[in-house]
């Protein structure tokens, strides 16, 4: 069995209009975001083995808030994972031996990815979304031949509004 954690940027800032694409920062949602999501990627054991991210500002900046208390994983950056095509992810997971990885990183290759890869896709992850997903394959080219299962899907949404019930709860 594979395990693949998915986890799409936090809210990048277009404030700064002559940002190259690959250079811009998150926003003040982007870092809210985190804040929310740090627990469920931390329990989900996302950051327990190795971490490769898209070399763009966001997803680096995304991967670093993560960490905050966490024990610090190997984390790699590589220029191929700033795609938007999942058929570049694909084809970098069909390089790699891991038999779990977390990658951070972007839509639509993200999307597209976990549509091909499972039978019943969640549908749109917007940003910070985390996938936590188990594919029935002994080496990651055999990843999309099955179908595979999807073991958590969460948003900062999703837990926004939990934490909203909890304060009207108690």
């Amino acid at each position: 069995m594979k395990r693949l954690f998915l986890i799409r940027h936090a809210k990048s800032s277009w404030k700064h209009r002559g940002l190259r694409d690959h250079d811009r920062p998150l926003n003040g949602r982007g870092r809210g975001q985190l804040e929310l999501m740090r627990d469920v990627v931390q329990a989900q054991g996302a950051l327990d083995g190795p971490v490769f991210c898209s070399t763009a500002r966001r997803a680096r900046l995304t991967v670093e808030g993560l960490l905050a208390g966490a024990v610090q994983p190997r984390v790699e950056f590589d220029s191929r994972l700033y795609t938007f095509d999942y058929r570049d992810l694909l084809d970098w997971l069909g390089q790699r031996d891991e038999d779990r990885i977390t990658l951070v990183g972007h839509n639509p290759a993200f999307e597209d990815l976990v549509d091909h890869l499972l039978p019943d896709a969640p549908g749109h992850l917007p940003t910070c979304a985390f996938v936590h997903l188990e594919l029935p394959a002994d080496n990651w080219n055999d990843g999309d031949k099955k179908p595979g299962r999807l073991l958590c899907f969460t948003t900062p949404k999703d837990l926004l509004g939990k934490c909203r019930n909890q304060v009207i709860l108690s």
